[in-house]
């Protein structure tokens, strides 16, 4: 989406060529695609093979390669998504993750990303947070040409009025009452729902719906040790998620570790009052107690449940933050 929408702008005024592994859906006329091949039998994989031969193929004859993170060696601007080093010490923090599969993609590609930024010193270099900016001074020493360009949000794609309707059939579809309070969380399972499902257990009037593609099965296990699994519901990925933010009366979203999370501020832009951490980067446009509410420590489900309990109790004071 973030390419997509770079291309649609800059295709008004520049002649733009796309080099990836797929397109991704239609692609925009005006814009040339230009396949790369790329073992994608996983996430290490893809990143391994897809440099060589995008760097190889995006040669010559272009004012501008922008690069998205660790995707080509030749560039004059890359985009900062993410910093894996912080990410999976996030995940060590709170004890989640740590499958061998994780630990050897921390071990060959944080290394990797880390030579990127220091190597790249011509180039220009944009983080999506100003968390982001320091988490690259702090562990891959990049410093200078860093310019933080949050992610934008299209406000009218997310229009709560736009989706009021299709928000009541998801939430009757769902089995959810009018009178209930539904907590929304949307995106990677690791990024939090152990804690939202922990704040959960201490809002006895709530009820929550996590939309995600990750495994199912631990968490619902850990729900149903907390004995929350019939207040919590779970749900596949969906293509269209603007109608469960107007389906829901709140965002939780604790995640221990997000360079931005869009989420966030998509939740934001379709109304509703979020509570969040520290962690994330979007938490920089979240004014404390006005728009949204911020907890300092992912872990903290007693301050989580603290924060969204008067907004499970006062339907008023959640539409006004929202």
């Amino acid at each position: 989406l973030y390419v997509h929408e770079l291309a649609r702008r800059f295709r008004e005024e520049h002649e733009v060529h796309v080099f990836a592994n797929r397109a991704g859906g239609d692609l925009l006329p005006g814009v040339r695609f230009h396949r790369v091949p790329a073992w994608r039998a996983n996430a290490l994989t893809t990143v391994l093979s897809f440099p060589l031969p995008a760097t190889a193929l995006a040669r010559g004859g272009f004012d501008v390669v922008h690069a998205q993170g660790l995707t080509t060696l030749r560039f004059d601007v890359v985009t900062a998504h993410i910093c894996n080093q912080a990410w999976f010490a996030a995940q060590r923090r709170l004890g989640v993750g740590g499958s061998w599969r994780q630990r050897v993609f921390e071990k060959v590609v944080a290394p990797l990303e880390r030579a990127l930024y220091r190597r790249s010193r011509r180039a220009w270099v944009i983080a999506i947070s100003d968390m982001l900016r320091r988490e690259l001074a702090s562990l891959y020493g990049r410093t200078e040409r860093v310019e933080v360009v949050r992610h934008g949000i299209d406000l009218g794609r997310f229009d709560p009025r736009r989706h009021a309707a299709a928000g009541r059939e998801i939430r009757r579809g769902l089995g959810f009452a009018d009178s209930d309070r539904v907590i929304l969380f949307v995106g990677d399972l690791r990024k939090g729902a152990a804690s939202a499902l922990g704040a959960l257990r201490r809002l006895p009037g709530a009820r929550m719906l996590l939309v995600s593609r990750s495994d199912q099965a631990p968490w619902r296990a850990q729900a149903a040790a907390l004995g929350v699994l019939d207040r919590a519901t779970f749900h596949p990925p969906v293509a269209s998620i603007e109608p469960f933010y107007a389906a829901a009366d709140l965002f939780l979203y604790p995640t221990p570790y997000d360079a931005f999370g869009l989420v966030v501020v998509e939740a934001m832009a379709s109304g509703l009052p979020v509570v969040t951490t520290r962690r994330a980067g979007a938490s920089e446009v979240v004014r404390h107690g006005e728009s949204g509410f911020l907890v300092e420590e992912p872990g903290d489900e007693e301050g989580l449940a603290a924060l969204a309990a008067p907004l499970v109790a006062d339907p008023a004071l959640a539409r006004r933050v929202g």
